[in-house]
């Protein structure tokens, strides 16, 4: 293991990704009334997922919030949600 970090640092390999920065926490408000979601956030959502609890299964996917948030009244579970925006992803958690 050392000489792998070693020849690594070396190297000066970076990851291809760019670099990685701790996550901002994002308020995210699911209003069931008007259904509609509503976050801290200015970035676009072009795609709401509902996955399984573990994130390994994608269980649906819509376009539009009002959408999505009429469609999970009819869930009970938890679940895990994505939010895919133009530059981010945001993930969290849901337990209906």
């Amino acid at each position: 293991m050392e000489w792998l970090y070693k020849k690594t640092m070396k190297k000066r390999i970076f990851p291809s990704k760019g670099m990685r920065i701790p996550t901002t926490p994002i308020l995210c408000t699911i209003d069931f009334e008007n259904h509609r979601i509503e976050l801290s956030t200015t970035d676009f959502i072009t795609t709401y997922e509902l996955w399984d609890e573990d994130g390994m299964f994608l269980l649906a996917s819509y376009t539009t919030d009002s959408e999505f948030v009429g469609n999970l009244s009819n869930l009970t579970g938890a679940y895990q949600l994505r939010l895919v925006g133009e530059d981010h992803i945001y993930m969290g958690y849901l337990e209906l």
